[in-house]
């Protein structure tokens, strides 16, 4: 499903201009867990998207190579569920559902992130796992935490996609 910039635009605020770019690279795959991630802000009454939105889509989604990565290096899929569940449980409502969405910082540091992560394995477009590896690197959002939590490691993760890409990539500065 593609996405109209609108969309975009009130997910990221001001930065329309150069977020509509690193959204336009985004796979279906990786449109999807956005379109979850917003869904479950909306449907949860929650005033803003966050990591815990972006990593519920993760999850939810149930495909793709970060959740083959996950499953791979022995990450317990069931405590990163559980663990999003939780947390999106425990954050109050905003009350009904507002016209516009805003991503927390560390929604757009993931984008930035993920974008970084893509290019430098040479790859033109952001997938799932380029979102998972900038979760996990940004080290103080909720995603993070929740996933630390339940055993991922960057580094193997990291290690995990680029074998299945059959690349030799150094992890990035």
């Amino acid at each position: 499903m593609k996405w109209p910039a609108a969309f975009w635009r009130t997910l990221v605020g001001r930065r329309s201009r150069e977020m509509d770019g690193l959204f336009s690279k985004l796979t279906p795959r990786a449109q999807r867990i956005f379109s979850l991630a917003r869904e479950t802000a909306e449907r949860m009454e929650h005033g803003y998207v966050g990591t815990e939105h972006v990593l519920f889509g993760l999850v939810e989604l149930g495909q793709g190579a970060a959740y083959n990565a996950l499953i791979k290096t022995g990450c317990n899929l069931e405590l990163v569920r559980r663990g999003a569940v939780t947390l999106l449980q425990e954050i109050p409502s905003s009350g009904p559902p507002q016209p516009s969405l805003l991503p927390t910082r560390h929604v757009r540091q993931l984008f930035y992130r993920a974008d970084h992560e893509a290019t430098a394995m040479g790859e033109r477009y952001i997938g799932t796992d380029h979102l998972l590896l900038a979760c996990l690197f940004e080290g103080g959002s909720i995603a993070a935490n929740v996933l630390l939590n339940a055993g991922a490691n960057y580094l193997q993760l990291r290690l995990c996609v680029l074998e299945a890409r059959d690349l030799d990539y150094p992890a990035p500065p």
